[in-house]
């Protein structure tokens, strides 16, 4: 598996799949417009993201996989102790729009920014004195190197991520078709063991499973 394999697939895919989950009145291709009303909780996934690491009281977050800015804009608007916040997504065009999204939230006593990278091209040292560590949608697609990293940088912090479980149900097989159709160069799906296995095997600080209908997080615990 290669990151960069998926950094040509998102600059070209980025725009229309977020356009299909968060963005209900664009004209969209007709593979997305199949697929928007299966993607009705990752507006539930951001909004439940936001009341968890508003709770931890956050000063300082990273995220990685940042998109076009959803959770970003979100919780930069509600959090009252949040004083810098950085932020990271493969595809450039996912960062240009983050970056509008930031600037549009309205919280001048913070210092955010977003850029560029994988997660495999980060170095966890940068990170040290961040309080928390959020991941929304992007395990299925790192490598193990990806997974060494975001362990890496999430070392002493809180952290939050999302998973897709690997499960026998229509979602997946939906899911599955719009894979193959979308041509996707790779992604990773985890049964709960498998999950706990790896997430132990990368030296990750130990986590809760929370399943909120169709909504499946780690937090660290």
């Amino acid at each position: 598996m290669d990151s960069g394999e998926q950094r040509k697939f998102w600059d070209q895919h980025i725009a229309e799949w977020a356009m299909s989950a968060y963005d209900k009145d664009k004209k969209l291709p007709f593979i997305e417009e199949i697929a928007k009303p299966w993607r009705q909780h990752l507006k539930w996934r951001e909004d439940m993201a936001v009341e968890i690491v508003n709770a931890w009281g956050a000063s300082s977050v990273v995220e990685l996989g940042c998109g076009m800015g959803e959770f970003a804009a979100a919780f930069l608007k509600t959090s009252k102790t949040i004083r810098q916040y950085r932020a990271f997504d493969i595809a450039e065009p996912a960062v240009a729009k983050a970056r509008e999204r930031i600037r549009a939230a309205g919280a001048p006593n913070v210092d955010a920014k977003v850029q560029v990278s994988s997660v495999e091209d980060l170095n966890p040292a940068d990170f040290q004195d961040y309080d928390v560590l959020i991941g929304l949608g992007i395990l299925p697609y790192l490598t193990d190197q990806g997974l060494e990293k975001l362990a890496a940088i999430g070392r002493g912090k809180k952290y939050l991520l999302d998973y897709h479980p690997k499960e026998a149900t229509v979602f997946n097989g939906i899911h599955f078709i719009y894979r193959k159709v979308k041509r996707y160069p790779f992604y990773r799906m985890y049964t709960q063991a498998q999950l706990v296995d790896m997430m132990a095997r990368f030296g990750f600080a130990k986590f809760e499973f929370i399943r909120r209908g169709p909504l499946r997080f780690m937090k660290s615990i």
